[in-house]
């Protein structure tokens, strides 16, 4: 775990987040609706382009929002 530390202490979080294969960044892209097809259950998030306003779904099983 110290190496990771001193990862992080040494490269900006963005870095972290760019290169990283597990996370998927949607650019020009706003949330429109969570999708849930079962009841109480999310099953993805309808995604809208705003330079296209093509919409799409995006499977998901959970959703994190930050401000």
């Amino acid at each position: 775990m110290i190496p990771f530390c001193i990862e992080l202490a040494i490269y900006p979080p963005t870095f972290l987040v760019l290169n990283n294969p597990n996370i998927t960044l949607h650019f020009n892209t706003e949330v429109v609706d969570i999708a849930s097809y079962n009841k109480g259950q999310m099953s993805g998030i309808l995604l809208r382009k705003v330079d296209t306003g093509e919409e799409s779904v995006l499977e998901a099983k959970g959703f994190f929002f930050m401000v």
